[in-house]
């Protein structure tokens, strides 16, 4: 067996979020956007050499073997939770794209427990991550006090995404017509992680695209996420 190639922390989130996305045999739609995200951050690799490795299985799995493991165990972590991301990408996590997972975990060199406790933590964080989401799209929807039917489908990608079970997915989905207050979901949102923040953030910004204005949208999303500690430019990406 040839020796392990060095490889960069985005080298190895795009080929185990390859993985992760054909696990089940089938490309969804939400997980390949969360692949594609992944694709336009990478800022180390030439992106396009992987366009076709990453509807390749067997070139990734070629590549995922090659591929010596990262010394820092703070980077393997970053490769493991951004390849879970894709796995909750569709709202729904199967067996298979549980047990690739682990199989990246352990060729990372973190241990199953360990593992199985991140996936635990992250789906949480995904699901909090989510309703919170849910409900400011809601506000969005409704600050020019009419409901526009971009919107509308803008809205029920974000619910559809949520990783949550279908008789919570359908409780959420009543806040359209009745959204929460904006300092209600500021409060829950504070306390999340940084990289959940962002994740928000970015999650919810197709309403202020689908917006026949947008403007109020677009300053109401940066005031949000300037009370929840990020810099407000993040709203702007739209």
């Amino acid at each position: 067996m040839d020796a392990p190639v060095d490889a960069s922390v985005d080298a190895w989130v795009l080929v185990c979020a390859g993985l992760v996305a054909h696990a089940d045999g089938r490309l969804e739609v939400e997980e390949w956007d969360v692949v594609t995200e992944l694709l336009e951050a990478a800022v180390a690799e030439d992106l396009s050499s992987y366009l076709d490795l990453l509807s390749d299985p067997e070139g990734l799995e070629r590549r995922f073997e090659a591929m010596r493991p990262p010394d820092e165990m703070a980077a393997r972590e970053v490769i493991a939770y951004r390849a879970w991301q894709v796995a909750l990408g569709d709202g729904a996590v199967t067996e298979v794209e549980a047990s690739v997972h682990q199989r990246i975990c352990a060729r990372l060199g973190i241990d199953e427990p360990t593992a199985e406790n991140w996936r635990k933590t992250w789906s949480e964080l995904a699901a909090t991550r989510g309703e919170i989401a849910v409900g400011l799209a809601a506000v969005l929807a409704h600050l020019d006090g009419s409901l526009d039917p971009a919107e509308a489908v803008s809205f029920t990608e974000i619910l559809d995404r949520v990783p949550v079970p279908v008789a919570r997915r359908l409780e959420l989905g009543e806040l359209l017509h009745a959204p929460p207050p904006l300092d209600e979901l500021v409060a829950r949102a504070s306390p999340l992680p940084e990289r959940e923040k962002v994740a928000l953030v970015r999650t919810v910004l197709p309403m202020v695209r689908a917006s026949a204005r947008g403007d109020r949208e677009q300053a109401t999303l940066a005031t949000f996420a300037e009370h929840i500690g990020l810099p407000p430019d993040l709203a702007r990406e739209a």
